[in-house]
């Protein structure tokens, strides 16, 4: 009976251990290069400029990463990344959002900014286990729509990511949305300008059994624990 006892209590303690580890939101590591943020679902690349000095980086200054809409929307779509925990490697980037489906609202890169990592708008940013973006702004994934009315305004965001009004300037052709962590805000910027490219890609990259699955395998568990114990009350004597 008191292995019984003891197989339930292994049991149940290996329950709530894998249960735990599944409703836990929290950043994780993955490999030498990625984070995955399980309250969004998605993984992130830990350094913002890691197509620094790369054949895409073609801004003003080679090497700090900021590169023409283009050349982030080119090198994302191509975009593989070693997989340092099992030697693969992880494709399916992109850039982030710019309206995430979230309780946050904004970009995905709000949602990590001020949800996951807990930054309160306005206040200094801690990106935590991330590395810190450059001054300026990050791509965001989708063409600008013009408000009604607004083609002669020309509030859009610099190189240094600050939103610049000029009366009378017409807007440029096209837009692209960006996020600025100067003013945490969205905006549009011009095509042409230089922003740093976060690539970020859906899912994890690491396949975390799901709570189904921790069932079946204690239910395989008891079976051989039981089956153990019947032997052994059940084995004939032995003389010798």
């Amino acid at each position: 009976m008191k292995t019984n006892k003891q197989i339930a209590r292994a049991i149940l303690a290996f329950t709530m251990l894998g249960l735990a580890g599944s409703a836990n939101a929290a950043l994780q590591t993955r490999g030498e290069y990625m984070i995955y943020d399980d309250s969004t679902n998605l993984t992130w690349l830990k350094n913002p400029t890691f197509a620094s000095n790369g054949t895409y980086d073609d801004g003003f200054n080679p090497g700090d990463g900021r590169m023409t809409y283009a050349s982030a929307v080119s090198w994302v779509s191509q975009l593989t990344v070693a997989n340092t925990d099992d030697g693969g490697s992880v494709g399916g980037w992109r850039l982030p959002n710019p309206i995430a489906n979230t309780v946050w609202g904004g970009s995905d890169l709000a949602q990590l900014i001020h949800g996951s990592l807990g930054n309160p708008i306005g206040a200094t940013l801690n990106f935590g286990p991330f590395s810190t973006p450059p001054l300026g702004f990050g791509w965001l994934g989708s063409q600008y729509e013009l408000p009604p009315g607004a083609e002669n305004s020309s509030s859009i965001l610099t190189v240094e990511g600050w939103l610049v009004q000029e009366p009378g300037q017409a807007w440029p052709p096209s837009l692209v949305w960006g996020y600025t962590t100067n003013g945490n805000f969205t905006g549009p910027a011009s095509p042409s300008s230089e922003g740093y490219a976060w690539a970020v890609r859906d899912g994890d990259v690491l396949a975390i059994p799901e709570p189904e699955v921790y069932a079946s395998m204690l239910v395989g568990i008891v079976l051989v624990g039981v089956a153990a114990r019947r032997r052994k009350q059940t084995a004939p004597a032995q003389f010798l």
